[in-house]
């Protein structure tokens, strides 16, 4: 990747190289992550599926929670008012 100049370059150019080179980086890593298969996402992001499955146990339990407090006290409530 390395490119001999026979004179040195402008700012523009260098600038303009240094584009050609993060956009060449960004589409190679693009589509590496694309072809990447499930059990490869997870070995190489372990830390990512921990935190998404700890957030989606807690909205699961927050909804579980609320359908309880709305549920239990009108099944419960007459049993326990009876003796």
């Amino acid at each position: 990747m390395s490119a001999e100049y026979p004179e040195k370059p402008s700012v523009i150019a260098d600038d303009q190289h240094a584009r050609d080179i993060v956009r060449q980086n960004a589409k190679f890593a693009t589509d590496k992550e694309q072809r990447m298969t499930l059990l490869q996402g997870i070995r190489l992001y372990p830390k990512a599926v921990a935190w998404s499955v700890l957030i989606s146990c807690c909205i699961c339990m927050e909804g579980y929670q609320l359908c309880l407090l709305r549920c239990v006290p009108f099944v419960l409530a007459p049993v326990a008012f009876d003796s």
